[in-house]
């Protein structure tokens, strides 16, 4: 199935399918036809010549019911069936409400959803997958124009979600955080198969998923899957958490949280390192009774930002 998903990475629709592509790849095209992924368009009015060695085409033909065409270098007649001669088109939306349905995600309302005008016609967001460990919005990357998701995660929180592609894990330059790839061609079931992909492909994803999440975008602090504070853009207080949720599971020193916060501020505090850093904490504890599960106090004069133990 990997030569289907490569075919359908072209970068505008719609795309077409026929009899070669039937004949090299019979079982794989039977099965998206049975999904409604690929569907009958047209008929070929001309067909590949396979009666002479010269590369030429020769016009379908039609008499009493029956198809066939006529060699025009004299090698004779070929008769045609009605598979000879069928255009196949992609169905997208048929494609995406499969993905949904495999990976068992949640969709707006019951259907696949475009919550955004896409110019390639090619990012789209199916839904959300959820289970006891996680909750995370999931999209698919049709092509490898990486233009739009990037610019759409470099303005969307860090909070979990999934981009799908097609063949290749892609290089983002923008909002990696937060984001996990899941690739088609790695989650194919055999043909054989009912479905044409292991839900397990998305699941795995979530192997290394964090219990905590702090969203940079709102300050949002969350701890699986609820907010548990939220400090203010710009305070000592988000400084505070941004330090050591990008230093995750490390035993940060007081004196560079501190270095971190004040250097943010753009001004200095009488109090040492220790004192300033404790005093943060007690300001966020305040709100926040959880604050000590998240982060601990592993070593002497030090904070680490985890999951709870």
């Amino acid at each position: 199935m990997q030569w289907f998903l490569e075919r359908i990475s072209a970068r505008s629709l719609p795309i077409q399918f026929g009899i070669r592509e039937r004949r090299e790849h019979l079982d794989d095209f039977e099965k998206l036809i049975r999904k409604k992924i690929l569907v009958r368009a047209a008929n070929l009015d001309a067909v590949d010549c396979t009666l002479c060695g010269e590369d030429h085409q020769c016009q379908v033909r039609e008499e009493d019911g029956a198809l066939f065409f006529i060699c025009e270098n004299g090698c004779g007649r070929q008769e045609l069936t009605d598979d000879d001669v069928a255009i196949f088109e992609y169905d997208n939306a048929a494609f995406l409400h499969l993905l949904a349905t495999e990976f068992g995600l949640k969709t707006n309302d019951g259907s696949i959803k475009d919550e955004a005008d896409y110019a390639t016609d090619a990012f789209y967001r199916l839904g959300t997958y959820k289970d006891k460990k996680v909750k995370a919005t999931v999209y698919y990357l049709r092509t490898g124009d990486l233009h739009e998701p990037s610019s759409f995660f470099e303005n969307a929180s860090n909070s979990p979600k999934v981009l799908i592609t097609n063949t290749a894990e892609p290089n983002l330059v923008h909002g990696k955080e937060g984001t996990r790839y899941c690739i088609l061609a790695d989650a194919l079931v055999p043909t054989a198969n009912k479905e044409i992909f292991y839900k397990m492909g998305i699941v795995r994803c979530f192997d290394d998923v964090r219990r905590v999440q702090f969203d940079k975008k709102n300050g949002h602090l969350s701890l699986d899957g609820k907010r548990i504070y939220t400090a203010a853009l710009e305070s000592p207080q988000y400084y505070f958490l941004l330090y050591l949720w990008d230093n995750w599971m490390k035993q940060v020193p007081h004196g560079d949280i501190h270095y971190f916060v004040r250097g943010k501020m753009g001004k200095q505090v009488a109090d040492d390192s220790q004192k300033d850093c404790q005093k943060i904490k007690g300001e966020i504890k305040q709100k926040c009774k959880k604050i000590d599960e998240v982060i601990s106090v592993p070593t002497v004069g030090h904070y680490m930002m985890a999951d709870p133990v």
